[in-house]
């Protein structure tokens, strides 16, 4: 296959390494635009970005060291993806996301604003890592799932289905989550016996017949703290105390069909809540 792109003599040096702003040769089409004779960021040689598929480099992105972009991949605005680390798929990296060591993000996937991906981490499927959140060691997180603000993934974690981790929530060791758990706030969770996850909660609401989950966790001082949230729906609501969930359930439930449910979920979350203190 004819190369599709050239290393111009526009070069910046990084930690040490010359970079070259690479220019399109070869027609294809990226989103709307015909790339042929487009400028595109900055590799450090020809074996950083494939000739085969619509993989590119844009913007003041940089990749280096023994990175490597491929398939349909993009690489823009100012991240970075160095050392080993490989794109793949239609995965994205943008914004000032910084992919490195010898992590993987393919498919679907996406990395953006501040987020760092490293170790041998792997982000693949529809997963979107975002914010300042950081996916590092040997975590794995595929699916839907997401995580943003400040949250740390590492370790041997594994995030997976519509998961959302947000705050400054640590997920590591060897912690499994999946189904439409929230966890958020100062949540700390290091095996998968630290929360406790309940989905398909009613009342369901919308087009989407969208359900109620309930998502209980240890945080780092130890205390138990709960979600409350609707599945498709991503937001980054504040955890409550037990004591304020049981508050809002009598408030929102009591005198409804639904009360019953509920009152059954609290009795569980103290009941794993007093197993997991012992």
């Amino acid at each position: 296959m004819s190369r599709k792109y050239v290393l111009t003599d526009d070069s910046i040096t990084v930690d040490g390494r010359r970079l070259y702003r690479i220019k399109c040769v070869r027609p294809f089409i990226l989103g709307l635009v015909d790339m042929q004779d487009e400028l595109g960021g900055y590799v450090e040689n020809e074996g950083n970005l494939s000739h085969v598929g619509k993989a590119w480099v844009a913007g003041d992105a940089m990749v280096m060291g023994d990175a490597g972009v491929e398939g349909d991949a993009l690489v823009c605005d100012n991240a970075c993806v160095r050392d080993a680390a490989r794109i793949s798929g239609n995965a994205m990296v943008c914004d000032n996301a910084v992919v490195s060591d010898s992590a993987l993000v393919r498919d679907d996937a996406e990395v953006k604003d501040r987020a760092q991906v490293s170790g041998a981490a792997h982000v693949y499927g529809r997963a979107c890592i975002s914010g300042d959140a950081r996916v590092e060691g040997d975590a794995w997180v595929e699916d839907f799932a997401q995580v943003s603000g400040n949250a740390i993934i590492s370790g041997n974690a594994q995030l997976h289905g519509d998961a959302f981790i947000y705050g400054t929530a640590c997920i590591n060791g060897e912690a499994r989550v999946g189904g439409n758990a929230h966890i958020g706030g100062d949540a700390l969770v290091s095996h998968s016996n630290d929360y406790l996850h309940i989905d398909n909660l009613y009342p369901r609401f919308g087009k989407n017949n969208e359900y109620y989950s309930v998502t209980a966790f240890v945080t780092v001082n130890k205390t138990i703290k709960v979600m409350h949230t609707l599945s498709l729906r991503s937001l980054p609501f504040s955890p409550m105390t037990v004591e304020e969930f049981e508050a809002e359930v009598e408030k929102t439930y009591r005198g409804t069909e639904y009360m019953m449910q509920y009152q059954t979920v609290i009795s569980l979350i103290k009941i794993w809540s007093k197993i997991n203190r012992k």
